[in-house]
């Protein structure tokens, strides 16, 4: 029997056949299990995972809608305000948030529509974004829907939820090198709060809920002192604040 001589070039050779053979068992065994788990192949699995991410970046996001139980009650309690301006602000609110997100400035904010909380929590957003020296960009935003998921109305103060479902393209830039841009479909609650006795917005400007001719405390839903009779124009519009905003979904 003649002598097999291995030289370098034919030992690499084999090696690489070996690893190759390894892959292919690798791989077959693996479409095995697969099959087994799922009854799927693996192709038909990677295209499902594909399929649903694509979906995830596509499809709206699915909120509670309560809006047919309580925008008669806010219509009913506050008919000054009403339901549908309620709606367009948390709407307006949301979109103007996300703005002052990617500008980096709270000036974006209604004064008279936003609580300080709001402020509070924009500027820290902000803040967080700049220690990890990032920003992001707010593109193409698309409201889908808006609805009110929870209301309570009490005698000093009331308060309501609207859950919004946006759509937008988010690009985050980091150390001034932006990413690609990523399609996002989100969901966030805004939050109205509501105070008969008034709030302070600044160190300038108080809004108050007291009777113009007597001074007494009144209720600002009806609009007339129950003390001295007089009746005068309501304000609750300025009285209803977004407190704050939460990403949900």
């Amino acid at each position: 029997m003649p002598n097999i001589i291995l030289t370098p070039l034919l030992i690499i050779l084999i090696i690489i056949a070996v690893i190759l053979a390894a892959v292919v068992i690798i791989v077959l065994w693996l479409r095995h299990k697969v099959k087994q788990a799922s009854g799927m192949s693996l192709g038909e699995l990677t295209g499902l995972i594909s399929k649903g991410i694509k979906e995830e970046s596509t499809v709206p996001k699915g909120i509670h809608d309560l809006s047919a139980v309580y925008s008669t009650a806010i219509n009913r309690d506050f008919p000054e305000v009403g339901y549908n301006s309620m709606a367009a602000m948390a709407k307006n609110t949301l979109v103007s948030y996300l703005g002052c997100i990617e500008k980096g400035s709270c000036g974006g904010l209604d004064k008279e529509k936003c609580a300080a909380s709001l402020f509070k929590k924009t500027e820290n957003v902000i803040a967080d974004l700049m220690s990890k020296n990032e920003k992001e960009k707010y593109d193409n935003i698309d409201v889908h829907k808006c609805a009110i998921s929870s209301y309570s109305n009490k005698q000093d103060e009331a308060s309501a939820v609207f859950e919004i479902s946006v759509g937008y393209d988010r690009t985050l830039i980091k150390n001034d090198a932006a990413q690609k841009p990523e399609k996002i479909q989100a969901a966030y609650k805004v939050i109205f709060t509501y105070n008969q006795y008034g709030y302070e917005q600044s160190s300038e400007t108080v809004y108050t809920s007291t009777c113009p001719n007597c001074g007494a405390p009144v209720d600002m839903r009806t609009g007339k002192c129950k003390y001295c009779g007089s009746t005068f124009g309501i304000i609750a519009d300025r009285l209803w604040q977004v407190s704050d905003i939460d990403r949900i979904g």
